[in-house]
């Protein structure tokens, strides 16, 4: 070992760590996605959001429904909140050629109704929508981003692969902020028992939002379905667990 040139350890060890984290852009331009990963189903998840301390804050279940007719794609959500108020039904369109979303909208329990439409340059407030809160909303992109209120459905298409870092373009409809990149690290495989007793093949996911804001996501080997999530903010914890 000591005969060996310092200079040739060098390189080993950065090409080594490069091969261990190499990033993979995901967006429109960039369509890399599985599409023949998504099928028509139906999921729920039951979602809870706790303090630090452990008291609970809140819970609901989810309900989402995946339908592909032709070149699209149709994914509703229904949210039963064990707050009335916190209820939403949402309702969103996509291309099924690469995931590029068409149209969103979301009905909050207290009735209150936002609804976009996608177009290549402009996120802009439906104004076909009587009542549509959001209907003054625009906001310019240099191209479409990702829903990121359908990132559950989003993750049955990645083309997983250990200590592979996915930079997706997001966007949140109606944000004031504009779209960004977020890397999700594939950091292992990892064995989970779900509620039903059976244990399951995972990737564990992690991205980090900001310091001391992170999520961690187990997805289904087999099927690249989200089976649990678990997101940590300096205030609160949420899980979700797939039923």
């Amino acid at each position: 070992m000591k005969n060996i040139c310092p200079l040739i350890i060098l390189f080993v060890l950065t090409h080594t760590a490069i091969a261990q984290h190499k990033k993979d852009t995901i967006d429109i331009s960039f369509n890399k996605l599985k599409m023949n990963n998504l099928k028509d189903h139906e999921s729920s998840y039951l979602v809870t959001m706790e303090k630090q301390n452990g008291d609970l804050v809140n819970s609901s279940i989810w309900t989402r429904k995946t339908k592909i007719k032709d070149d699209k794609i149709i994914i509703t959500q229904s949210w039963r909140n064990a707050n009335r108020k916190g209820n939403k039904k949402i309702y969103s369109v996509l291309n099924s050629s690469n995931f590029a979303p068409i149209y969103h909208k979301v009905i909050k329990g207290t009735g209150k109704i936002s609804a976009y439409n996608f177009h290549e340059k402009r996120i802009i407030g439906a104004d076909s929508i009587a009542d549509n809160v959001k209907k003054d909303f625009s906001i310019d992109v240099e191209k479409l981003p990702y829903n990121w209120e359908l990132d559950i459905e989003f993750f049955q298409l990645l083309p997983m692969k250990l200590n592979k870092t996915f930079v997706v373009e997001f966007y949140h409809p109606g944000g004031s902020w504009k779209p960004a990149y977020y890397e999700y690290k594939v950091l292992r495989k990892e064995k989970i028992v779900m509620p039903d007793g059976q244990k399951t093949d995972t990737w564990v996911v992690k991205i980090e939002y900001s310091k001391g804001n992170e999520a961690t996501f187990w997805i289904g080997v087999k099927n690249q379905k989200m089976l649990k999530m678990k997101e940590v903010s300096q205030a609160y914890i949420s899980n979700k667990i797939k039923l």
